[in-house]
């Protein structure tokens, strides 16, 4: 349970403040009738005494425009944001980020990134981080019995075949001869079982990374449609 001092600390309190991001738009009829609106609504203010800022220019139908987006504040190191409670006090909800606090005292300026760049730096950290301790507690642990760690490898370095009698084949040939790979090795001479690429693997990476690239593009289009 986090401790009710950290949740209304004011460093652990602070929030993003992005950098507004400007958009640039071509003007159709609907814009336009929502820019005419916002121009009648503003000098409806001024009248009042009530406007800020400057009065929106009209636009008209196929000129290019510019919209801005000031992105909402959030919490940067709580999960679930802030609230106030009913004596004014400003709580941190939620878990506290103990990665994005490790990316601040680094030197990262967290303030000004969007709550979703903080996001991704804190899912990329959630990734890293258990590999760099299983590496770091391999280096400290017993290790298994070689005979059986060769023949595990062996197996998965081993191509699968579509034929059922060619691939028992292959494989009894690693069983026998578990170093059969071992001049493929990456970082020979070390215990990385990392094996060089071939033809196969790099156009296998290459279709995955076009696909995958090709998804987020056809999201990117979906959310930005309308403007």
């Amino acid at each position: 349970m986090v401790n009710s001092g950290l949740r209304t600390s004011p460093y652990l309190l602070r929030q993003t403040d992005p950098e507004p991001v400007e958009r640039q738009y071509t003007a159709r009829e609907m814009d336009v009738q929502i820019r005419d609106e916002k121009i009648t609504q503003w000098d409806k203010l001024t009248l009042e005494g009530k406007s800020s800022g400057k009065r929106p220019e009209p636009i008209e139908v196929g000129q290019i425009f510019t919209k801005v987006y000031q992105q909402p504040r959030k919490s940067i190191f709580w999960t679930e944001d802030i609230q106030v409670d009913k004596n004014g006090q400003a709580r941190g909800q939620g878990m506290l980020n103990i990665t994005l606090i490790l990316y601040e005292k680094l030197g990262a300026d967290l303030s000004k990134m969007s709550y979703a760049m903080n996001e991704t730096l804190r899912l990329l950290s959630r990734i890293i981080l258990p590999f760099l301790v299983m590496i770091v507690v391999s280096y400290f642990s017993k290790e298994d019995n070689k005979e059986a760690l060769d023949r595990f490898f062996v197996k998965m370095k081993t191509k699968v075949k579509a034929d059922r009698a060619a691939d028992q084949q292959q494989l009894q040939l690693s069983y026998d001869n578990p170093h059969r790979f071992d001049h493929l090795k990456m970082f020979p001479n070390t215990k990385w079982e990392f094996c060089q690429w071939d033809r196969e693997d790099i156009v296998g990476f290459s279709v995955s990374f076009v696909i995958a690239f090709a998804i987020i593009g056809f999201l990117y289009v979906l959310v930005n449609l309308g403007g």
